[in-house]
């Protein structure tokens, strides 16, 4: 989860800085950034800055008596506010109270830079994370030692007041950036819809993918057992075979023999003869066949003699 850290001017940085170094050790799923240790040398800062500001919905504010009414920390908490419904930009105040803090600032719920403030900004990260942490509070308490005096030698801190700037030349600064990030949000929006679209034909595919799964399956399984129906019928076949044999060899006379035709269409003895059988072998025979329903075919062979 991406955490925004906001700040103007030396005290509020060294705030920022020590949370940024600090909160990983407690919420391992937090990832902060802070412009001053994060954007590459040579990259264009208001673009890291926009990208950061879409890509975020926690922001903590490191407000001062100083920098509370600056135009940069109040565009970075708004526009984080705007940019997802359900961000969170928490102001946290350094050397003076919440009460203190003016607007707009102001209108968001901030804590001061206490143990049990911290410990309150912790527990509302913790409950949009990913992984919970599971013991919280005692993860706070541990690391607590860490932070405290990098906190309070921030907050003894001489504020260095910045150079004073031109209203005109800040308020077109702030207006470039909120076009900025509005043209982002365009493109997202296209961005999102293409994936959307992506998507649905994905989910089409997979569909077609496994109706098609589906029908091999059945595929294989009628062709498997087609090959179990046609077995077990050759076996029976076999066996009604042999028994026609049996009782048609003993209708014929001396010199003859009687064979199955497998012609994959009709059940078929033929019986092979060196003369021809009177009517009443014919008929014993017939009858024998007939019983398994069998026809049968003579045939008259040559004498060797």
């Amino acid at each position: 989860m991406k955490v925004f850290l906001s700040w103007s001017g030396l005290k509020s940085k060294s705030v920022a800085e020590a949370l940024r170094d600090w909160l990983p050790s407690v919420i391992q799923d937090v990832d902060p950034f802070m412009s001053e240790r994060d954007i590459a040398a040579g990259a264009r800062w208001l673009n890291e800055i926009n990208q950061e500001l879409e890509g975020t919905n926690f922001a903590i504010v490191c407000v001062t008596r100083e920098n509370q009414s600056a135009p940069w920390l109040n565009f970075e908490a708004g526009a984080v506010a705007k940019v997802i419904e359900t961000s969170r930009v928490v102001p946290l105040a350094v050397d003076l109270k919440m009460t203190d803090v003016k607007p707009p600032l102001g209108h968001f719920q901030g804590k001061d830079i206490s143990k049990s403030g911290i410990l309150e900004i912790l527990e509302s990260l913790d409950s949009v994370a990913e992984r919970r942490v599971p013991n919280l509070a005692a993860a706070h308490a541990k690391w607590w030692p860490d932070l405290e005096p990098r906190l309070r030698a921030a907050a003894e801190t001489n504020e260095v007041a910045p150079p004073v700037r031109d209203q005109r030349e800040l308020l077109e600064e702030v207006l470039a950036s909120v076009r900025s990030l509005g043209e982002q949000s365009a493109f997202l929006a296209v961005a999102h819809e293409r994936m959307r679209f992506a998507d649905e034909r994905a989910a089409v595919a997979a569909a077609d993918a496994e109706r098609n799964r589906v029908l091999a399956a059945f595929a294989q399984q009628t062709v498997a057992s087609a090959e179990a129906e046609l077995a077990a019928r050759r076996q029976r076949d076999g066996i009604i075979a042999d028994r026609v044999l049996r009782d048609v060899s003993k209708a014929l006379p001396q010199g003859s023999r009687a064979i199955v035709i497998d012609d994959h269409l009709d059940a078929l003895v033929e019986v092979q003869s060196v003369a021809e059988l009177t009517s009443d072998q014919v008929e014993a025979v017939t009858s024998c066949a007939a019983r398994y329903a069998f026809a049968v075919r003579f045939k008259l062979l040559p004498r060797s003699d």
